[in-house]
């Protein structure tokens, strides 16, 4: 048996945002962190966690419920109704974040030693906060998460492009480490009609989230486009030049891709990618709004 099954079998399993979760006693955490960099993973999340007879929460209770808020009407000073029977809780953790670029060893070790600092600053911060009813530190735990490549790469893509915005399954706003933005846009309205099973007609009139895995299928066309970004950003350029001389041949420009728009239809069958550039030339500046570039198979097809 490895260290690290070892490890996972004296760890303390409770349920939190419906996945199971792994925690040991403070003690224990150095050597179960080093197990999962020898193992190539790499930890992004802790928390401390604490024993309440025998069930383990992240829920560190306050030691007495806040007052209860007052509505003040002229003199008179009213109680919330129902307020005192509220529940006060705060939890400690903190989240490790693969860097843009960062190849997998280095963020196994960088997490690893990121790790090996949180659970004594998160036991501080716990031990100064006045409001909670601080446990025995035998009660206390520190639950880890961790990834390996495939599962990282599974959740949160090949690590080119940083969401600003949204996630990998419903992406909204990215950019990767060259600074080029990435949108992600859906069909603006769904619009459905039909008969219920008792009969009547309705109708949906409202905003479209992505259906099954269309929005990752956006996610990764995105950084597929990063990962092929020099040999785009050169036939495009190229292609908007030539473009652009038909019309202003006097006119030298000097364009460089900022964004890409990446849009499906209101089928969610075909994605439309749109490079958005600017005007690098300095005697230009500002005379050119932005350009639009149609791409068709990354290359470009359409100066709109």
């Amino acid at each position: 048996m490895s260290p690290l099954q070892a490890h996972l079998q004296r760890a303390r399993r409770y349920r939190k945002d419906n996945a199971w979760q792994s925690a040991w006693p403070l003690a224990e955490i150095p050597a179960v962190i080093d197990a999962l960099a020898a193992g190539q993973r790499a930890i992004v999340s802790l928390a401390l966690a604490v024993d309440h007879n025998g069930e383990l929460s992240e829920d560190f209770p306050f030691s007495a419920a806040p007052p209860a808020p007052e509505i003040k009407g002229g003199s008179v000073t009213i109680p919330v109704e129902g307020f005192s029977g509220h529940k006060w809780y705060r939890s400690f953790s903190e989240q490790i974040v693969r860097n843009l670029g960062e190849s997998w060893t280095d963020f196994v070790q960088r997490s690893r030693k990121a790790a090996a600092l949180l659970p004594q600053q998160l036991l501080a911060d716990l031990k100064t906060d006045e409001e909670i009813a601080i446990p025995a530190t035998s009660a206390i735990l520190c639950r880890l998460t961790w990834h390996s490549e495939a599962e990282w790469k599974q959740q949160f893509g090949r690590n080119r492009v940083y969401l600003h915005e949204g996630e990998t399954g419903q992406p909204e706003m990215g950019e990767d480490k060259r600074g080029i933005r990435y949108v992600f846009q859906y069909p603006d309205q769904q619009r459905r009609s039909g008969r219920t099973a008792a009969g009547a007609e309705f109708r949906i009139d409202g905003y479209n989230v992505p259906e099954g895995k269309n929005g990752r299928r956006l996610f990764d066309l995105a950084e597929e486009i990063s990962a092929r970004f020099p040999d785009i950003s050169r036939e495009v350029c190229a292609f908007l030049k030539t473009e652009w001389e038909k019309v202003l041949a006097h006119e030298e420009i000097d364009p460089a891709i900022i964004q890409f728009d990446l849009t499906f239809d209101a089928n969610w069958e075909r994605i439309e990618v749109v490079a958005v550039l600017d005007d690098n030339h300095p005697e230009n500046e500002p005379l050119y709004e932005y350009w639009r570039v149609l791409l068709q198979d990354l290359l470009p097809v359409k100066y709109l």
